[in-house]
């Protein structure tokens, strides 16, 4: 699958989810399958209710950058 092709590119990943739901529950499988295919990922959660491309909007996609690390 897609993981194990990341997983030719990448030792680490972080998945930003939506903070709804369907977000969460998506990352979550997405963190497992990366982990299964070999690859160090993991979740991150962004503050305040907002979805990646709204954060950003709000606070930069410096602070964007720093938050991944």
């Amino acid at each position: 699958g897609c993981a194990h092709v990341l997983a030719m590119y990448a030792r680490t990943a972080r998945v930003v989810m939506d903070p709804d739901k369907a977000g969460v529950n998506g990352g979550k499988k997405a963190v497992e399958a990366l982990r299964r295919a070999g690859v160090d990922a993991s979740a991150v959660v962004l503050s305040g209710g907002l979805d990646p491309d709204e954060f950003i909007g709000k606070h930069g996609a410096d602070e964007f950058r720093r938050l991944l690390k």
